[in-house]
């Protein structure tokens, strides 16, 4: 994809900044795998009542082993309400969560596997902890706030480069918008390319 074309899509995304992240957030749905129980939650979303949906979630007890689950589906039910911040709030909370769920030894994952699944903490697979990033750098965007963007980005390229095997093109054309923001065209370009060489693999 030619550069300059999207710098025309882009080029004065800072003035028309809701009219691009609209299109933008129209993919969380299909997006992120928000693992919330499927009964009045799930009518509450289809029905287009967030703020229902998350009283509904937050009214239910939560175990200490489903505690980086519920976290993420509060952030993306804060963000459906546009309260932003508070969605950043909940991300921080379930990043934190998962580093340290990442940092535990093996022995629950085995012992899981001899007793019961059910026993497991939620991990979130690589390819949603990368969608974490790009919907926390999306409510900074929001809120104008480029350079905390910036940083969400940064730490999903990191994550990235981990699992080669992911393969997001929009993430990666999400990192070039968030560059764009703040004015790096030649980090802009790079993420753009790898964006337009996701889409055709």
């Amino acid at each position: 994809m030619d550069h300059r074309c999207l710098q025309t899509v882009i080029g004065t995304a800072k003035c028309r900044l809701p009219v691009v992240l609209a299109a933008i957030a129209l993919l969380q749905s299909a997006c992120v795998s928000v693992s919330l129980q499927r009964d009045e939650v799930e009518r509450y979303l289809l029905s287009q009542q967030p703020a229902k949906a998350l009283a509904t979630i937050e009214n239910r007890k939560v175990e200490s082993r489903n505690r980086s689950q519920y976290l993420l589906d509060k952030a993306m039910l804060l963000r459906m309400q546009d309260q932003f911040e508070a969605s950043n709030a909940a991300f921080e909370k379930a990043k934190a969560l998962i580093e340290k769920l990442d940092a535990i030894s093996l022995a629950e994952q085995a012992a899981a596997v001899s007793i019961n699944d059910s026993q497991r903490s939620y991990l979130p697979p690589p390819f949603e902890r990368v969608l974490i990033h790009c919907f926390a750098a999306i409510n900074y965007l929001q809120l104008q706030q480029y350079d905390e963007a910036r940083v969400e980005i940064l730490q999903m390229d990191e994550l990235l480069k981990q699992e080669d095997e992911i393969r997001l093109p929009f993430a990666r054309y999400l990192s070039g918008m968030v560059f764009e923001f703040n004015r790096e065209p030649d980090n802009a370009m790079i993420a753009y390319r790898k964006a337009y060489q996701a889409y055709q693999s």
